[in-house]
């Protein structure tokens, strides 16, 4: 323990003064160094303004020439938002029989004929009510026929009725002749005169019948001999008529193609009971026509749009920089509301808006219906420059 109390010698205290001194004069040292180094180096944003002051000084008067460019071509160009379409557009499909889906033989995404059946109903009335039409038309086409004789009778029966006429005429002239022979008898007191009354009420009988008898005449001659035959034939033209409406609505059981083209979209499927008040169609079908881009050019931008103003047309929902080119071959005369009202990002469907037909050029890639697309219309003179698409 005394040990540990012992006092230290003073050459020891001035030995670590000395240490100690020379750390901090060395600390010192660093330290002023660093200070007037950072003091005295120049700033970055100076070193690249000299390096660029030549730069900026060339360039100077080239400036406002290019941005005043700029400016003018981007006020004479029309940017607007298109969609890939046909000429005549999609044509959706419907049933016009209602009834049950029994088969659909059409595929999506694959081509058909013109004729060919999409979809086939059930066609079980529609079989029933044309065999009624076809027996409904041969009753027509009997009593066609039957007025038919009729008419060749027309005239037999008009030769008839006056043989009647001369026959009952000539049993009234025998009737006379007795009646005068009998009147002869009487006055010589060889016949009584109830003879006498009986031969003259045969007399008289028989000019009413040859009074009847030509009555009679008259009624056949003022019945028109066409006049069955019109009704007949009006009737079975009718019957026709009704047969090809059985006919039209059975071929109408299967939903044919109507020209050639491309089966988009099925709604539909096997079992289903289709209306006669649809709420979407049941095909949507693409014809083989022509691919071209429906343009939606807002009044604001419609005076820089002109017939056949070449465009530029880039995929609006991808950073590709593939781009497609065409010309504007129609522009409509009517602003309206979009054709295709969509709730699209950054689109305003509450504007009008001026639609122009863009035709592609052939050659390029295949552009698909409906796809959204950005069109750039060039100004004339600038149609026949590169157009370069931007990068989204």
């Amino acid at each position: 323990m005394e040990k540990l109390f012992q006092p230290i010698p003073v050459a020891s205290w001035t030995h670590l003064g000395r240490k100690l001194f020379s750390i901090m004069f060395v600390s010192s040292l660093i330290a002023g160094g660093f200070i007037f180094w950072s003091y005295y180096q120049p700033p970055e944003n100076d070193t690249l303004e000299l390096n660029f002051g030549i730069q900026d000084q060339v360039t100077a008067q080239a400036k406002p020439a290019s941005k005043a460019k700029i400016t003018e071509d981007s006020e004479r160009r029309a940017v607007c938002i298109a969609y890939v379409d046909v000429d005549g557009g999609v044509t959706p499909l419907y049933p016009i029989q209602p009834g049950k889906v029994l088969a659909i033989p059409a595929r999506e995404n694959t081509e058909v004929e013109a004729g060919d059946i999409l979809i086939r109903m059930d066609d079980t009335l529609q079989k029933a009510q044309l065999e009624e039409a076809k027996a409904d038309v041969q009753a027509g086409q009997s009593q066609l026929d039957q007025a038919k004789v009729m008419f060749s009778q027309h005239e037999l029966k008009i030769n008839g009725q006056k043989s009647a006429i001369e026959a009952k005429r000539s049993e009234m002239a025998a009737a006379i002749a007795k009646k005068d022979q009998a009147e002869r008898l009487a006055s010589n007191k060889l016949a009584s005169n109830d003879d006498v009354n009986a031969a003259s009420a045969i007399v008289k009988a028989l000019e009413f019948a040859v009074e009847g008898e030509t009555i009679k005449l008259k009624g056949i001659q003022a019945l028109d001999p066409h006049l069955p035959v019109n009704l007949a034939t009006n009737d079975l033209t009718a019957r026709r008529a009704r047969l090809q409406k059985a006919e039209y609505a059975l071929g109408e059981c299967s939903l044919k193609a109507p020209f050639k083209g491309t089966i988009l979209r099925i709604n539909t499927s096997v079992g289903e009971t289709l209306g006669s008040n649809p709420k979407f169609p049941a095909i949507m079908f693409c014809p083989s026509a022509k691919r071209i881009v429906r343009a939606e050019v807002e009044q604001e931008f419609a005076g820089k749009i002109a017939l056949n103003q070449v465009a530029v047309i880039q995929d609006d929902c991808s950073s590709s920089e593939i781009t497609w080119r065409g010309k504007v071959v129609r522009i409509s005369d009517w602003f309206t509301h979009r054709r295709s009202i969509l709730l699209e990002p950054l689109q305003f469907n509450d504007v009008r808006t001026l639609e122009c037909i863009i035709e592609l050029d052939p050659g390029q890639p295949l552009l698909r219906i409906g796809q959204r697309v950005r069109v750039q219309l060039i100004p004339t003179e600038d149609s026949t420059k590169p157009a370069t698409a931007k990068s989204k």
